[in-house]
């Protein structure tokens, strides 16, 4: 894990007028850290930014709705050091497992072999959501070449 003096002298860089300098919190994140920090400026007393330090990316947040933007940056930069099973089996994940797992088990066990509409509708919009993320992922990666 990266230590606080690099946070700190980080964030010293970006705001060369800040003094006392505290880490309030650090976590993992992808293979990196992201952290919050308070500090002093001179027109804002205890000022608190976000940090996110990777190898791949590097920014600061100085609210909530930046902070969700620069993670999602951090994240499209570190696509491929996010594991497969973290990005498939989040919660929308499940639910799609779930609705593809009761369709499969309608099919088999009904006598007519017959899905009602709503489930065909629903295995069909993961499937297009799903080949649709493929599509669009491999288009990204032919435009970064």
């Amino acid at each position: 894990m990266i230590d606080d003096k690099k946070i700190i002298k980080y964030l010293k860089d970006q705001k060369p007028r800040s003094t006392g300098h505290k880490v309030l919190s650090k976590d993992e994140f992808i293979d990196g850290v992201i952290a919050k920090l308070s500090f002093d400026d001179g027109s804002v007393t205890e000022a608190k930014f976000w940090v996110i330090l990777t190898k791949n990316h590097n920014s600061y947040a100085e609210n909530e709705s930046q902070l969700i933007q620069v993670v999602n940056t951090a994240i499209s930069k570190n696509q491929d050091k996010v594991p497969f099973w973290d990005r498939v089996f989040n919660i929308s994940g499940w639910i799609a497992l779930a609705i593809v797992i009761t369709v499969i088990f309608i099919a088999l066990s009904s006598p007519t072999h017959d899905v009602p509409e709503f489930f065909k509708a629903a295995m069909l919009t993961i499937l297009g959501f799903y080949f649709g993320g493929v599509i669009n992922n491999k288009k990204i990666k032919v435009a970064e070449s």
